[in-house]
């Protein structure tokens, strides 16, 4: 819980071993950016329990 606003709730997700290659068409015209992602991802999400569904509780 956080402590200046108690009403929060942290949740944290953890994602090991990506390996992602991605190429964005859309940055530059006529340019392809290739990008290389390798290793692994923290997700922090700060939940609203004041609000009841939980979709609509993420605070970002």
């Amino acid at each position: 819980m956080d402590k200046v606003r108690p009403y929060l709730k942290w949740r944290w997700l953890t994602i090991n071993n990506i390996d992602y290659e991605f190429t964005d068409y859309t940055m530059i015209p006529n340019v392809p950016i290739r990008y290389k992602v390798a290793g692994s991802l923290t997700l922090e999400r700060k939940l609203n329990t004041q609000i009841p569904d939980e979709d609509q509780a993420i605070e970002w």
